[in-house]
């Protein structure tokens, strides 16, 4: 197994080694767990009979100031936090217990296999206790990054692969936050030109606030340097239209050159060639019988195909830069 990053400081995962090393136990310890659920604002919670893992993790990530999820449900452990595709030291993980639909059990990571196939964790209420297991990766539902907790290299690894499945704005993101939706922001500000240094990728710090802050100032939106319902909206919609109107220069390029080889619809040709028939017919007056004059209108008669064929280039070019692009904040 490999060890944690011993320079990463990860102080929910210390808290929760710290109940490990002290071997908890719910027959002896009961007035403690249930002290951790009234911390966490489970004042119902009134016995360590209850299945209390998540009340483990949520207690643990209080000690290090970051969010929990509230609740003693394992599986809610899957709404907060970035979502990583793989176990890393430090997430939180979660599984199903037996064939329940609702039930499960939570747990911090605290070392991985070198093959990623198994991990170690520390988790609440296994035999009745606090105590270290190692599990299978196949067995988990996920794995998230806690919310608000500075990202490590290996989280904002795992985190890339899950990007597709974030949409900036489902959660204000301000500074000293990290996640995938973090990354899409400052991607977004890079194709439009804000971003004049690059980030820490995936982290919300000083360089993304003031590109947030000059892109706000730009658009008319209220300049805080957050990015929340208004501003997230309004970025994906402004990189998205930048993007399709490079697309569709660039189809235009790789369209002129086949345009004539490959052959065009009458119709296409019509439109496109209407505005250069006066050009042809004033291009025949130029032979008056004469070797200057056939190579005169031959001339003018090169630069008009020219002509048709540029503006036929242009104009499938144009049509296949349209795109079915959904723009974010409206329905589909």
């Amino acid at each position: 197994m490999a060890a944690a990053s011993a320079q990463v400081a990860l102080p929910w995962l210390t808290w929760a080694n710290e109940q490990a090393e002290k071997g908890i136990n719910e027959g002896r310890d009961n007035d403690i767990i249930v002290g951790w659920a009234q911390d966490i604002g489970l004042d119902w919670f009134r016995s360590a009979s209850t299945a209390w893992c998540m009340v483990f993790v949520n207690r643990a990530l209080l000690a290090a100031g970051l969010k929990g999820t509230g609740t003693a449900l394992a599986r809610d452990t899957g709404k907060i936090g970035t979502k990583l595709r793989r176990p890393v030291v430090g997430a939180l993980a979660y599984m199903a217990r037996g064939n329940s639909s609702w039930q499960g059990h939570a747990m911090i990571v605290k070392s991985v296999s070198a093959d990623g196939k198994t991990f170690t964790a520390v988790n609440g209420n296994v035999s009745n206790m606090v105590k270290v297991s190692t599990y299978r990766t196949a067995d988990m539902l996920g794995f998230r990054w806690p919310e608000g907790a500075p990202m490590t290299a290996d989280a904002r690894a795992a985190s890339m692969g899950a990007a597709a499945d974030v949409v900036p704005g489902e959660r204000l993101l301000v500074v000293g936050m990290s996640g995938a939706d973090v990354e899409l922001v400052q991607v977004d500000l890079k194709i439009l030109g804000y971003m004049k240094n690059d980030p820490e990728i995936a982290h919300y710090g000083e360089n993304t606030r003031l590109a947030v802050m000059e892109f706000q100032r730009d658009h008319g939106l209220y300049v805080d340097g957050k990015v929340g319902e208004a501003t997230a909206p309004a970025l994906y919609n402004a990189a998205r239209e930048k993007e399709q109107k490079a697309k569709a220069e660039s189809a235009a390029k790789k369209a002129a050159t086949p345009a004539a080889a490959a052959g065009v619809g009458a119709g296409a040709v019509i439109a496109a060639a209407e505005p250069v028939m006066n050009t042809i017919d004033r291009a025949m007056k130029y032979n008056d019988g004469t070797k200057f004059g056939l190579y005169v209108a031959l001339g003018i008669l090169v630069a008009a195909g020219a002509i048709l064929v540029w503006r036929y280039a242009v104009r499938r070019g144009a049509r296949e830069g349209v795109s079915d692009t959904p723009v974010m904040g409206q329905a589909e």
